[in-house]
C-alpha cells in the first residue's frame, strides 16, 4: 500500500505486464466509519486492484465549509492505505476526480485490463 502520483501508478500498472482490472473510487475520507471499509471493500470486489483518490485539504474546505478536513490530507491518505482492501492512494486537488487525467490512465488501464471504473462515494 503506497502514496503515489497518478504517474507513477500509470507507469506502475503499466510494467506489471498482466491484464489487470483496475477500479478507481474517491471521497473526503475525513471522519472515518464503518461505511468507509464497506465501501471500499465492495470497490475492490469489482476488480483487481483499488485506487482510491483522496481529496486535497483545498478542496475538503471548498466541498465541506470551514473547520474541515480534521485531518490534514497525507493523513487521510495514510489512512485509507492502510486499508486492506487498498492497493493505491492518489491526492488531488480538484472538488471531483473528473478532472483527473483519466485519458492518460484510460489509455494505459485500456491496454492491460480493458475498462476503467470510477464512482465516488454515494
Amino acid at each position: 500500500m503506497s502514496l503515489v502520483s497518478l504517474r507513477k501508478l500509470m507507469q506502475h500498472i503499466a510494467t506489471g505486464g498482466k491484464k489487470r482490472r483496475v477500479v478507481f473510487t474517491n471521497g473526503v475520507f475525513d471522519l472515518i466509519h464503518v461505511g468507509h471499509v464497506e465501501y471500499l471493500s465492495k470497490a475492490r470486489a469489482l476488480g483487481d486492484i483499488l485506487v482510491v483518490g483522496v481529496n486535497h485539504d483545498s478542496s475538503v474546505r471548498r466541498l465541506k465549509g470551514r473547520g474541515r478536513p480534521l485531518q490534514p490530507a497525507r493523513d487521510r491518505a495514510r489512512i485509507v492505505a492502510e486499508f486492506k482492501s487498498v492497493d493505491y492512494v492518489v491526492l488531488f486537488s480538484e472538488d471531483t476526480p473528473e478532472k483527473l487525467d483519466y485519458a492518460r490512465m484510460a489509455q494505459v488501464v485500456e491496454g492491460l485490463a480493458g475498462w476503467l471504473f470510477s464512482e465516488g462515494p454515494q
